[in-house]
């Protein structure tokens, strides 16, 4: 029977081995294939179950010995999964919380209700050490289980946010062993039912805390998705208010052309050669000069540049313009929210100026680094009367987000934003990696 309770043993510790390492690899996905023995989850669930039984020789309950359990949890997850450090460090930890805390669960449920103290239960070997262990699996399972419904699928947490969320659950885990050292040497069947209530009272904390964390993270995606579409919608009504200047300009143009022809065909039939083609050069320069578009790799920055320029050219606005021609891998959506926002903020600051209205857009490359500059006229110091660079608008709670728009981008792609005034004119740089 000795033999036969100590195979069981070997058992379930290989059978809590392959929970756990399967657990993780559900939750973090294979690096290589898509195949749980392949991903060696089986070789790892066997050291797991060989370290479990020699330390269940050595101590009833093994408490910070665990921390030898998350560490071979965490090499899989490392050596053979995907996922980033903080998740692999929050599912080895959680997956040993999970083992722990369900085993003492109901450990100490066993021991109040067969009358005996939990290190009775913990090292007997007969029906009620069975039931106990057998009730401990089948809690082990479904809370695993459950866990994955929950968190497996969950992309939308930084690694920042499940690096909180694991440092947390260790110090929780601490606290439970503890805990659990504290009802162990408990000979007080109410006391140990406090002690249990209070583990209890931490693992509802940290459920609560993993749901919130995630919900907040869902919702604030959610409100950056309502944000992103948003930003497209601006993208196609710039693109089509583009096309309709292009259209009314082509228009024109071709009025002018028209006109052109008729003057020069009267000029050459009265023999005036060299006047006809002085006016020719003329109106060449003059439709020259009306051309301020843009022209790149990118659809976006065309479309809104061109927009934004049109609309300044249209209010009198003297407006330069240079840019690269490529903008390696920086998204789309945020190439537009930047470039609107400093382009709108420069025709929204010349406008009420009395002086000569003037913007300046270069966008060049340099070591890596995409360099947005950004310059309007000024009449006055804006950062001495407006050190905060706060809005003018009236609708105050529907403006003023340019400046912390750009910023954010800026912060987003490891960059930075400058604001500074030279020569009588306000100017925006914002500086970050391409790719």
């Amino acid at each position: 029977m000795s033999i036969i309770w100590d195979i069981f043993e070997v058992f379930i510790n290989f059978l809590q081995g392959v929970m756990a390492s399967y657990f993780i690899y559900a939750f973090l996905g294979s690096r290589n294939c898509k195949n749980y023995i392949k991903s060696h989850g089986l070789i790892f669930a066997l050291l797991f179950s060989v370290v479990v039984s020699v330390f269940n020789n050595l101590t009833s309950f093994e408490h910070f010995l665990s921390f030898f359990y998350v560490l071979i949890l965490f090499i899989y997850s490392f050596l053979s999964l995907n996922g980033s450090i903080p998740r692999k460090i929050f599912a080895s930890i959680y997956t040993v919380a999970v083992l722990f805390v369900s085993t003492v669960i109901v450990s100490s449920i066993a021991s109040n209700f067969y009358d005996n103290d939990i290190s009775s239960v913990l090292e007997a070997k007969g029906i009620e050490r069975l039931i106990t262990v057998i009730a401990a699996q089948l809690v082990i399972f479904y809370m695993l289980y459950l866990s994955l419904k929950i968190i497996k699928n969950e992309d939308n947490l930084s690694k920042t946010e499940w690096f909180f969320i694991s440092i947390t659950l260790l110090f929780s885990c601490i606290i439970g062993i503890l805990l659990i050292l504290a009802s162990i040497s408990s000979e007080n069947p109410q006391s140990r039912m406090y002690l249990s209530l209070g583990i209890l009272s931490i693992i509802i904390v940290n459920v609560l805390l993993i749901y919130f964390t995630v919900d907040l993270s869902r919702k604030n995606k959610e409100i950056m998705n309502g944000e992103i579409n948003k930003m497209k919608a601006e993208y196609y009504s710039q693109y089509i208010s583009n096309a309709d200047i292009e259209y009314q300009m082509i228009r024109k143009i071709r009025h002018d052309s028209n006109n052109l022809h008729n003057v020069v065909i009267d000029l050459i039939n009265d023999g005036k050669n060299e006047q006809a083609i002085e006016y020719l050069k003329k109106m060449s320069d003059s439709l020259y000069n009306k051309n301020i578009y843009l022209k790149t790799s990118n659809d976006v920055v065309n479309s809104v540049i061109n927009a934004k320029l049109s609309l300044a050219s249209s209010l009198g606005i003297d407006v330069t313009c240079m840019s690269v021609n490529s903008f390696g891998n920086v998204d789309d959506i945020d190439l537009c929210r930047l470039l609107s926002n400093m382009l709108e903020n420069a025709i929204t600051a010349v406008k009420e100026i009395n002086n000569k209205k003037t913007i300046h857009l270069s966008i060049s490359e340099k070591d890596e680094c995409l360099y947005f500059v950004m310059k309007n006229s000024i009449d006055h110091s804006v950062i001495l009367s407006n050190p905060k660079l706060k809005t003018t608008k009236e609708d105050k709670e529907s403006h003023g987000f340019g400046t912390k728009i750009i910023t954010d981008i800026a912060e987003k792609y490891g960059g930075k934003v400058d604001f500074y005034e030279k020569n009588n004119m306000f100017c925006t740089v914002v500086i970050f990696k391409k790719n």
